[in-house]
């Protein structure tokens, strides 16, 4: 069955590596970003060319399952961690995020989009695992959509782009704290 990929104790080990290498992280970031797509078509910070990418992949989301109201916020949630020194974002994404909706969003990414994580590797991880998370129905579409904005917004307001990490993908409790380091600045360069 492997490592229990929601362990407090490898979560707290990850954050306490990257404090250690990188100073201040603030955990559970508030970007104040706008995940509404109206809002986003509106934004001045938000190119056109973008804008309309994010429709595009917002009205596939709409029309996977039929979920069309899948947004209650106005603002995009917490992000797992900011970390200053790398001015990025960092996730720590577990099983729940691979999903049929996540995929479909990863294939529409535009071209030369950069991003902090090997997207086919992401993407065949999504298709693989294929994870449902129905409470409430439309819960895969909603975190493939904010995944989706963590991923294409960064650039737009002055981010390096997000890494992602797999939450089981060590035993991060267990781990020496340069393996996670060498995996972040691994990650750095994609």
């Amino acid at each position: 069955m492997g490592h229990y990929a929601h362990c407090k104790k490898c979560k707290s080990a990850f954050l306490k590596t990257l404090e250690e290498e990188f100073g201040e992280v603030t955990r559970q970031w508030k970007s104040g970003w706008p995940c509404r797509i109206e809002d986003i078509l509106h934004h001045p910070a938000i190119k056109k060319k973008t804008a309309q990418a994010l429709e595009k992949i917002y009205m596939a989301l709409q029309r996977h399952r039929g979920y069309h109201t899948f947004v209650g916020k106005s603002k995009l949630p917490s992000c797992d961690y900011y970390i200053p020194a790398l001015n990025c974002l960092v996730e720590l994404d577990e099983p729940q995020h691979f999903t049929a909706p996540r995929a479909l969003t990863l294939s529409m990414y535009p071209a030369g989009v950069r991003i902090g994580y090997r997207r086919k590797t992401w993407y065949e991880k999504c298709v693989a695992l294929d994870r449902h998370d129905n409470d409430p129905v439309h819960r895969d579409e909603t975190r493939a959509w904010y995944d989706t904005l963590r991923d294409l917004l960064p650039a737009l307001f002055g981010l390096n782009p997000t890494i992602r990490i797999l939450s089981n993908e060590k035993t991060w409790c267990e781990e020496d704290s340069g393996i996670v380091l060498s995996m972040i600045r691994g990650r750095i360069s994609y």
